[in-house]
């Protein structure tokens, strides 16, 4: 498969950064990473969104990279400046999608991720 899409959700009550999803990347391969991300709080006093974009490679066996930094396709949209959204490498080959939502409120995440991949033997 050279492109997939990813339907995940996750439900937080603290700051901690939590991944929504993540996915090991093929040796010798390329990927183009967009992430739509939304966030609304247990009774609706607060609602975010993000949408992401980033370029992850990796060359041999060896780690994934992130090629330059993620673009934020559309200003972010937040009620609460504490919660985020962040795409990046995780580990030596994974990249992941992760949220924060505040203290003490629960927050209900869904994030709608689509990968495009080319490899050495396309």
């Amino acid at each position: 498969m050279r492109w997939k899409t990813n339907d995940s959700t996750l439900t937080t009550t603290d700051a901690t950064a939590t991944n929504i999803y993540s996915f090991t990347l093929d040796d010798d391969s390329a990927y183009i990473v967009e992430t739509q991300v939304i966030g609304f709080e247990a009774g609706g006093a607060e609602v975010a969104s993000y949408y992401l974009r980033g370029v992850f490679y990796r060359t041999g066996a060896g780690n994934a990279t992130q090629e330059g930094s993620t673009d934020s396709v559309a200003t972010d949209i937040e009620s609460d400046g504490a919660w985020a959204c962040v795409l990046q490498v995780s580990g030596g080959t994974a990249v992941r999608v992760r949220v924060t939502g505040d203290a003490a409120n629960t927050v209900y995440w869904r994030a709608i991720t689509t990968y495009t991949l080319v490899t050495d033997d396309s």
